[in-house]
Order: C-alpha cells, then sequence, then structure tokens
C-alpha cells in the first residue's frame, strides 16, 4: 500500500514526483492510524473482560 505509488508509476505513463511523496505520507499516517485503533480496542477489551470477572458477571 505504501510503495505503490511507485510500482504504478514504473508503467509508461508520466507522473507526477510530488504526488507520490503525498501519497506515501497519507499511507504512512493511515497506517499508523490504524495500528493505534488496533491497540486501543485490544486494551479496551482486555480492560472490560478483567472488570467482569471481578464484578462476577457474565
Amino acid at each position: 500500500m505504501i510503495a505503490s505509488p511507485w510500482a504504478i508509476g514504473r508503467q509508461s505513463t508520466e507522473v507526477f514526483d510530488g504526488a507520490q511523496v503525498i501519497d506515501v505520507a497519507v499511507g504512512i499516517v493511515l497506517m499508523v492510524l490504524a495500528i493505534v485503533s488496533l491497540l486501543l480496542l485490544g486494551l479496551t477489551r482486555g480492560y472490560d473482560e478483567k472488570r467482569k470477572a471481578e464484578e462476577g458477571g457474565p
């Protein structure tokens, strides 16, 4: 996903290099946000399960 602008740029069409840098930067930001989101989701699920176990609920 991050390297795709360069892979697409290898074709016979003209590609402006400045747009590739922006595409890669946006791709990296999206990947980091997705990883942070998954980490937060895992932490909240673990916290919810621990809290339910302490309360004795299902």
